[in-house]
């Protein structure tokens, strides 16, 4: 673990900071930085959750299933089902 100068924007203010970095000098994320990453993460995870329960929905309708049932076997209120 080392510090090293960093160039960039801290909580609104743009400067030559020290960052704490591993020994490659590969910085520590900050708190900041690790909640944002969180988010596209989590984000990512949720849109292809719902390709997949698209994905579902179609192959049930494909084989003549009706919203009722779609929407009983997928949790997907019958409003939300696609017609």
């Amino acid at each position: 673990l080392e510090l090293v100068k960093w160039d960039g924007e801290y909580y609104g203010v743009s400067t030559i900071w020290l960052r704490w970095a591993d020994r490659d000098g590969n910085l520590i994320p900050t708190q900041r930085e690790l909640k944002e990453e969180a988010i596209v993460y989590a984000n990512e995870a949720i849109a292809k959750s719902n390709e997949k329960i698209e994905q579902i929905i179609n192959n049930l309708k494909a084989i003549g299933m009706n919203s009722e049932q779609i929407s009983e076997i997928t949790g997907v209120p019958i409003e939300d089902l696609k017609p």
